[in-house]
Formats: C-alpha cells, sequence, structure tokens
C-alpha cells in the first residue's frame, strides 16, 4: 500500500505541473504497469509493441524522487548526466562505476539528445548523484563546479528545469 501511494504522488507532481494525465488503465490500448521488481527502471518512452509497459519499483525505490525518476523515463526521459554537452559540466570517473553499469553513464549523441536548449540542471530528477553505481565509495559524477556536488541526485522530485522540459517535449507550454 505504501509503494502504491508513493507512485500516485509521483504521477500528481508530473501532473500538476504539466499536461499530463495519467488516467487507470482499463484495458486501454497502452498503459504503464508498476510492479514490485528487483530495482528501480523504466523503459525510455512509449513501447509501441508492449500494451503494458512495466515500471519497476523495487523496495528500495519507494520513494518521490525515485519514482518520478522511473516516470520520466516512462514517458521520454533520458539521463541528464548523459546528455550530448555534460562534459561542459561534469567528469564521469568510469574507472569507479560498478562492472556491466558503464552503459547507464554514456554520452547521447546529439542526434539523439533532446534538451530543447534548456540549461544542465544538476538537480534534475533525472540526475544521478555523485556516487551511483561506486564500485568503491568514490565519486561516479564529478562536476566541473563543486559547488554542485551535493545537489546532483538530492532532489526530492521534478526541478523547474524539468517540468519546463517535460511540457516543451509533450507542446503543452501554457496548458498546465
Amino acid at each position: 500500500q505504501y509503494a502504491k501511494n508513493v507512485i500516485k504522488k509521483s504521477m500528481q507532481v508530473w501532473e500538476s505541473n504539466t499536461c499530463i494525465k495519467f488516467i487507470p488503465a482499463n484495458n486501454k490500448k497502452s498503459a504503464l504497469v508498476f510492479m514490485r521488481g528487483t530495482g528501480c527502471s523504466s523503459y525510455i518512452g512509449h513501447m509501441q509493441h508492449w500494451t503494458k509497459q512495466p515500471v519497476s519499483i523495487g523496495y528500495n525505490c519507494e520513494h518521490i524522487h525515485t519514482i518520478s525518476h522511473e516516470i520520466g523515463h516512462a514517458l521520454g526521459f533520458l539521463h541528464t548526466h548523459t546528455r550530448a554537452d555534460r562534459d561542459q559540466y561534469i567528469w564521469i570517473k568510469f574507472n569507479n562505476i560498478q562492472g556491466g553499469l558503464a552503459s547507464n553513464f554514456m554520452r547521447t549523441s546529439q542526434r539523439d539528445n533532446h534538451n530543447y536548449g534548456l540549461p544542465y540542471d544538476y538537480g534534475s530528477v533525472m540526475h544521478y548523484s555523485k556516487k551511483a553505481f561506486t564500485s568503491n565509495s568514490d565519486l561516479t559524477i564529478v562536476p566541473r563546479t563543486s559547488l554542485y556536488e551535493d545537489t546532483m541526485g538530492s532532489g526530492t522530485g521534478p526541478t523547474f528545469i524539468d517540468i519546463l522540459m517535460m511540457n516543451m517535449h509533450y507542446k503543452c507550454l501554457g496548458n498546465a
């Protein structure tokens, strides 16, 4: 029940600030299905060949920030720290990342990069923390400006820029 409430609150955060509305599936064409998983994950964007798109919510994922992050993926968002221009703002320390997880830190090509000209957002709900997937307790993401070190991955939900980007992505500026 606790997880259900956090999922609802996370959806409400996106709904209250965008034109996106989540409605009960009731055998609709396509739906997000939140399921108990071993971790926190979602496919990126609408998977057209599925009617039920899984969003995995593990026991350590029951936080508004984390579920808002996974909803962001389901709605089409990539990780902020993979932006094509990320090297201007952060360094990725691949030697500190757990084996097999480096793909979560790979830079997006300019072609697949959809940031709508918005500034880099260290506090984005889509940004990993400074020690995400560390193999040795050292930093995996280092901001070029140390002031932002504790900002990364520390938020409680989508930032103003996350909301603005979602509104731009779904062409709903002024319709929220």
